[in-house]
């Protein structure tokens, strides 16, 4: 019989093969491996969201409604008090129509008004210069009828002196012929040189007088040249004259206007269209530095107007899609609204910058953005928009991975 081992064969095997520490048996429950999974997925996923997700950087901007065609901003010239207002918030209007009367009266220190007071001294110096312009048409009439009768009277005497000049020839030739015979009878002896001197002399004294009968009827013809062409020339004269004081009362009259102007002055509508923004009231002080009301033009549609601060301003461009919340529409109950920018001005614009009602707080640039729609849905209804209106716009400036966005810094570190 053989000799029985005091171990078992697996115990001795055992003994041999695991001396210090054993056989390690894993005990791995069904969740742990559950666990190491989904691990596994979810970095999986988040290293695959990091590589193709999109960060996209988004700029929110202020604005405003306004026309595309604009708006005519009235302003008064000078300063005074509404007297009148002659139109109302939203009321169209017509080109020429009459929006605001504004009085200008001063009173003087001792409570006269100065403005009468000009206006008194300037009536007195028109009627004083009409006065003249009638006296000057008056004057030359006369003028006018004394030149043709002294032209009159100056032919009638040229008349007379060539009648007096032909009698005064025949009488020359007559004592002429005097002279002629007495010759004759002196060389005969019947006549002595004295009486044929004496004839000779009265030959001298006739050639005289018809000398001087042409010498006058020269002098009146010349006379007569003058007064004919002092008669051509005096509409002319006059006709200056009456120029003369026809300006100076004009001047008058402009300056009687320019004080009815300074007194009291209509403001026309420039344009046709709807009243907006009225803020005159009458008996408010008008200051020619602020705004009384704008004129919004017919058919004239709607378009935001951004302002961009220089720091976002790199990646605006034309055809870029806003998002457009108006403040007088909340967005949480009335939603957003979409456009797209039409127009990006180069021209950077500061807080001295008149912007309309919208402050600068840092240098911007203006952009230009159309609407898609030109009203909004509130409680069933379709309520149009207003000129003026404020609102914010949310931009997509631009669109970048997670990964890109955090290599960048590192890469831009390194170059």
């Amino acid at each position: 019989m053989s000799r029985r081992a005091l171990f078992r064969r697996e115990a001795l095997d055992f003994q041999l093969q695991h001396k210090q520490w054993g056989h390690v048996a894993l005990l791995q429950p069904p969740s742990a491996k559950v666990l190491t999974w989904l691990s596994v997925v979810a970095v999986v996923l988040v290293l695959a969201f990091v590589c193709f997700a999109q960060y996209a950087r988004k700029e929110t901007v202020a604005g405003y409604l306004v026309p595309s065609a604009g708006t005519a901003k009235i302003f008064v010239p000078q300063r005074g008090f509404v007297k009148q207002l002659h139109v109302r918030e939203g009321e169209e209007v017509e080109e020429g129509q009459p929006l605001l009367t504004i009085s200008t009266e001063q009173i003087s220190s001792s409570g006269e008004d100065v403005n009468n007071t000009i206006l008194d001294t300037l009536t007195l110096q028109r009627e004083f210069i009409k006065r003249q312009i009638g006296a000057e048409d008056r004057r030359g009439t006369t003028e006018r009828e004394r030149l043709n009768a002294l032209m009159e009277g100056i032919a009638a005497e040229i008349s007379q002196l060539e009648a007096q000049t032909a009698l005064q020839m025949d009488r020359l030739k007559l004592t002429e012929g005097f002279v002629t015979s007495a010759v004759q009878l002196t060389a005969k002896g019947a006549m002595t040189d004295l009486e044929l001197k004496r004839r000779e002399q009265s030959v001298l004294e006739q050639r005289q007088t018809l000398s001087a009968l042409r010498q006058q009827t020269a002098a009146r013809r010349n006379q007569l040249t003058e007064t004919r062409y002092t008669l051509e020339q005096l509409p002319i004269v006059l006709e200056d004259k009456l120029q003369s004081l026809r300006n100076d009362l004009s001047a008058v009259e402009q300056r009687i206007a320019e004080v009815n102007g300074r007194r009291a002055y209509v403001i026309r509508a420039p344009a046709a269209g709807r009243v907006a923004t009225l803020q005159a009231t009458e008996g408010q002080a008008a200051d020619p530095r602020h705004l009384q009301l704008e004129i919004v033009p017919r058919h004239a549609s709607l378009q935001a107007e951004l302002f961009f601060p220089t720091r976002a301003f790199g990646f605006v461009h034309a055809g870029q899609e806003v998002r457009i919340l108006y403040d007088a529409f909340p967005y949480q109950k009335f939603g957003t609204y979409r456009g797209r920018i039409v127009k990006v001005s180069q021209t950077i614009l500061t807080g001295n910058d008149p912007v309309g009602p919208i402050s600068l707080k840092e240098p911007a640039y203006r952009v230009i953005a159309a609407l898609e729609r030109p009203d909004i849905d509130a409680y069933g209804q379709k309520i149009p928009l207003q000129p003026q209106m404020l609102l914010r716009a949310d931009v997509i400036l631009e669109r970048r991975s997670l990964l890109s966005w955090l290599l960048d810094p590192l890469l831009s570190a390194r170059m």
